[in-house]
């Protein structure tokens, strides 16, 4: 029983020898933190400035989303014109990064530009952004003119047809014999009705919303105000330091033990002789 508590006491381990080693060897574990915080400190603050540490570089990115929409049905049966294929093809040869979503039939184009310093980058978005409204509404003049043209050509013809049976009312005469009226009346519904007085109208409503559009091809797209957002990268020099302190205090103290252990094994022969003994054998 007493071998046995002999045993259990020698590998049982103190909490106070431990704090006692650490104690014994303050001096190697205050003085090794702090020189290694203060190298950390060096290194992180003045050494980008000596070159000799890599500086901290700050990007910034400006966005800017335009949203858009299909053309309502009523006018996509007549015009084949897509505002939506439009904005993504003025985006798709730019040199900024373009994200898009979609919901319903709204779809938000972001464009963001990265560069070194706020300045740079918001005018580099607003040179794109500018130069894609620009596209944008020379497409839609490119596209919507010849309609527009050609729904005033039809316009025009259908109001001829009608003044001229109107002309030809009034120089048979309304008030002459009722036969004649009748006769008359006839043929001027019958004239209108080809020319179609409904459909002169719908064309005529249908002209004006695309020459709205044509005139005004902002309104199919709508330009958020520009954002900016910093990032920094490389290294953070707090960071670092806590880093190099904690590091270097954990050092410190594996240090502190395996000095006290070496001064240990020095102060007992037998194990020097274990130490050598498994030399020999390796």
């Amino acid at each position: 029983m007493q071998g046995r508590s002999a045993t259990y006491e020698d590998d049982t381990i103190s909490l106070v020898d431990l704090i006692a080693v650490v104690v014994r060897h303050r001096t190697l574990i205050v003085v090794g933190t702090v020189a290694i915080a203060v190298l950390a400190v060096l290194y992180s603050y003045i050494g980008p400035r000596l070159g000799v540490a890599p500086e901290r570089e700050v990007s910034y990115t400006a966005e800017q989303r335009i949203v858009t929409a299909h053309l309502p049905a009523a006018l996509a049966e007549h015009v084949s014109f897509d505002p939506v294929a439009v904005v993504r093809e003025t985006l798709a040869g730019s040199d900024a990064s373009v994200t898009e979503a979609r919901s319903g039939d709204t779809v938000t184009f972001t464009v963001s530009v990265s560069a070194g310093d706020r300045q740079s980058a918001e005018q580099r978005l607003g040179t794109q952004v500018a130069v894609s409204r620009d596209q944008f509404a020379a497409a839609v003049g490119e596209t919507l003119q010849p309609v527009v043209a050609s729904y005033d050509a039809a316009i025009d013809e259908a109001r001829r047809a009608i003044t001229a049976v109107s002309t030809d009312l009034l120089t048979a005469g309304l008030s002459a014999a009722g036969g004649q009226n009748a006769q008359s009346v006839g043929t001027y519904a019958e004239t209108v009705g080809v020319a179609g007085v409904q459909t002169l109208v719908d064309t005529i409503t249908l002209r004006n919303r695309i020459a709205g559009l044509l005139s005004q091809p902002a309104a199919l797209i709508t330009v958020s105000a520009p954002t900016v957002d910093s990032a920094t990268t490389g290294n953070n020099p707090s960071m670092l330091v806590v880093i190099a302190t904690i590091t270097a205090f954990f050092l410190a103290v594996f240090l502190a033990f395996v000095l006290e252990y070496i001064r240990r094994v020095r102060m007992d022969p037998e194990e020097v002789d274990k130490l050598r003994a498994a030399w020999r054998r390796q």
